[in-house]
């Protein structure tokens, strides 16, 4: 047997060298396909359509947290960062009161769905906890997309563009690029490409809105742990900011920015169900 197609375990998992050297074929025949040109056509078109979808799914959400932020803002120096900070906790106390109700309503709709429809309900819940397990850090929220900044130095730790809504919104846009581009390519692909590649096509469409909740409300679960409203112990300050400001302002842009990260996992899911 040549070992092109003799099969590899690794753990359960049992690797086909043939198949994979057949979608190796089918990717490399649709890059090879495309001149230099027609490269920066296809980026340019997955580039603006993923900065379109992300602008239309996310600016209104964006546009309010923008002024909560102001209020936050104002909200500081009107009553002092103490109670601000405390009032920054009952809002997030608040909010997970009020989780069970909601679950509650949540199974109720699920039990009224049909069976083929409960089924991709579960899947999809599948895939986003496992996208936000990933995004936040696990267990402890501790790693995860935020502190990927810990990879350019300590300094650079918890810096504006990865401790809050900036991290969600440049990781959605490269997503959609990414699944844009790959989707330009499937189409580009040989009339007797591996089937699998037509299965791809059809998650990506199915579960792609799905992974991108996950990942806003891994980066909303993140942050809200990063602001230290929920434990005693000190928290480490947002570098970058404009100006100076006591601890208790940090803990609240902290958690005011994953509130809205929450949010906007919130907005593009009522987008995916809407086009159901």
């Amino acid at each position: 047997m040549s070992t092109a197609s003799m099969p590899a375990p690794f753990g359960a998992f049992t690797a086909d060298y043939a198949v994979a050297g057949r979608l190796a074929r089918d990717l490399r025949a649709a890059c090879e396909g495309l001149s230099a040109a027609e490269w920066g056509r296809l980026m340019a078109r997955s580039a603006a359509a993923s900065a379109k979808t992300t602008a239309r799914t996310r600016w209104s959400v964006l546009r309010r947290a923008g002024a909560g932020a102001t209020d936050a803002i104002r909200h500081v120096a009107a009553v002092g960062p103490r109670q601000a900070a405390s009032d920054a906790w009952t809002t997030t106390v608040d909010a997970f009161t009020a989780l069970p109700s909601r679950a509650r309503k949540a199974f109720d709709q699920f039990r009224s769905m049909t069976r083929g429809r409960q089924v991709d309900e579960v899947i999809q819940m599948l895939l986003t906890w496992l996208v936000f397990y990933a995004a936040a850090g696990g267990s402890d929220l501790e790693g995860g997309l935020p502190d990927l900044d810990l990879m350019t130095g300590i300094g650079n730790h918890r810096t504006v563009f990865t401790h809050s809504v900036l991290l969600g919104i440049e990781t959605e846009f490269a997503m959609r690029f990414g699944l844009h581009s790959l989707d330009s390519l499937i189409q580009r692909m040989p009339a007797d490409r591996h089937p699998v590649w037509d299965r791809v096509h059809t998650a990506l469409s199915r579960y792609g809105e799905r992974t991108i909740t996950g990942v806003w409300l891994g980066i909303g679960a993140h942050l809200i742990k990063d602001a230290g409203l929920l434990h005693l112990g000190a928290t480490k300050p947002v570098v970058g900011m404009p100006v100076p400001m006591p601890m208790e302002a940090h803990q609240v842009f902290l958690a005011s920015n994953g509130v809205a990260a929450a949010a906007m996992a919130g907005s593009g899911k009522a987008q995916d169900t809407s086009k159901r």
